[in-house]
C-alpha cells in the first residue's frame, strides 16, 4: 500500500494559548507520512517561538510567517503553496484531529473522491460541553446555492482534499473574512467529486476569543460570499427548478436571515442592501410570468427605499 505525503495547514494568528495542542494532535496522528504547515499571519503574541521549538524537535514542522495580518484565506494559501503533499488537510490553531483522523481518511480516499468530509464534535469550552455535529450529506449540484445558504456543510477542519483539485478550483478567496470556506466549498460543489466520511474525527472547539462567534463585519462578507457564488454560476448550475423563482428565493431566504438576527434595518444599511438587490434584479430579469414580476418589482422597490 502507498504512503502518499499528506499536507497539514494551520493557519494561526495570536494563537500562544492553544497551538501548542493542535501541533500535539498533529504528530500524534497514526498516520506518519506528514507535514505540518504552520503559517503565523502576523501575531504579535509567541505563537512563532512556541512552532519554532517544535520544528526543531521534529522535520516534519515547517514554520512560515507573514510579515503583517493578511487574514486567514491568504495563510491557508500560503501553506497550499508551500505544501509537497498529494492530500491537504486543514487544522485551526484552537481545533484538534483525533490521533486515527489521516488514518481512516486516507482509506476512503479513493481515485474518483477529489474532496472527502468527516463528522466532527463540536466543544463549547465556555461550559465544557462536547456535541456532535452532524453534517450529514451535502447538497448536490444542481441545488448547491440553494440548499447552502444559511447552512453549514463542514468546515475545512473536517476535510482531506486532492491539492491538484486546488489548482481546477482555485485558492481561498482572500477579499473574504468569514466565509472563504462556504466559498470555497461551494466551487467543490459545482466542480469535483465528494463523499462523506461517517466516522467523527475531529474537535472544532469553541469559546470566547475564536471567530465562530460572527461579528457583523462576518455576517456582511457570508453575503459577500453568497453573491460572487451567484455570480460566478449559471443558473442552470443553480436551480432545478424555474431560474427566477430560484435566485427569488434566495433573495428571500437572505432577508429571512437578518431579520432573524433582531438587528433593525441591519439589512439594508450594509452590505447585504447589494446582494439582496442584485439577486431580485436577477430574478426580474428571468421571469417570463407578470404576476412573478411584478411581485418580484414590489420586493425591488422595497430595497431600494431601505437603501
Amino acid at each position: 500500500m502507498s504512503s502518499p505525503l499528506i499536507s497539514i495547514v494551520i493557519p494561526t494568528y495570536n494563537g500562544e494559548n492553544f497551538i501548542r495542542e493542535a501541533l500535539e494532535s498533529c504528530l500524534d496522528q497514526s498516520y506518519s507520512n506528514l507535514e505540518i504547515l504552520v503559517v503565523d499571519d502576523g501575531s504579535k503574541d509567541h505563537t512563532p517561538e512556541i512552532v519554532k521549538k517544535y520544528e526543531k524537535k521534529d522535520s516534519r514542522v515547517r514554520l512560515i510567517v507573514h510579515d503583517k495580518n493578511k487574514g486567514v484565506a491568504a495563510a491557508r494559501n500560503t501553506g497550499i503553496k508551500a505544501s509537497k503533499g498529494t492530500y491537504l488537510q486543514f487544522l485551526d490553531q484552537d481545533d484538534l484531529f483525533f490521533p486515527n483522523k489521516t488514518e481512516i481518511m486516507l482509506k476512503q480516499m479513493t481515485p474518483e473522491v477529489d474532496l472527502l468530509y468527516c463528522e466532527v464534535f463540536c466543544w463549547y469550552l465556555m461550559m465544557d460541553a462536547i456535541i456532535p455535529n452532524h453534517y450529514g450529506d451535502l447538497p448536490n449540484r444542481k441545488t448547491a446555492l440553494k440548499e447552502m445558504f444559511g447552512k453549514s456543510f463542514g468546515t475545512p477542519l473536517s476535510w482531506m482534499i486532492k491539492k491538484e483539485i486546488v489548482k481546477k478550483i482555485g485558492f481561498f478567496d482572500e477579499e473574504l473574512r468569514g466565509s472563504d470556506d462556504w466559498e470555497f466549498l461551494f466551487r467543490v460543489l459545482r466542480l469535483c467529486n465528494y463523499k462523506r466520511c461517517d466516522s467523527y474525527l475531529a474537535f472544532y472547539r469553541i469559546h470566547s476569543t475564536n471567530q465562530t462567534l460572527l461579528t457583523e463585519e462576518q455576517y456582511k462578507n457570508s453575503d459577500k460570499a453568497c453573491l460572487k457564488a451567484v455570480s460566478n454560476t449559471p443558473p442552470e448550475e443553480l436551480f432545478d427548478e424555474d431560474f427566477a423563482s430560484g435566485y427569488e428565493f434566495l433573495a428571500d431566504r437572505i432577508q429571512t436571515q437578518y431579520e432573524s438576527m433582531n438587528k433593525e434595518n441591519w439589512l439594508y444599511l450594509y452590505l447585504p442592501y447589494k446582494t439582496l438587490l442584485e439577486i431580485y434584479q436577477k430574478a426580474y430579469k428571468l421571469s417570463y410570468d407578470n404576476h412573478q414580476k411584478e411581485r418580484i418589482s414590489e420586493k425591488i422597490k422595497k430595497t431600494q427605499d431601505h437603501k
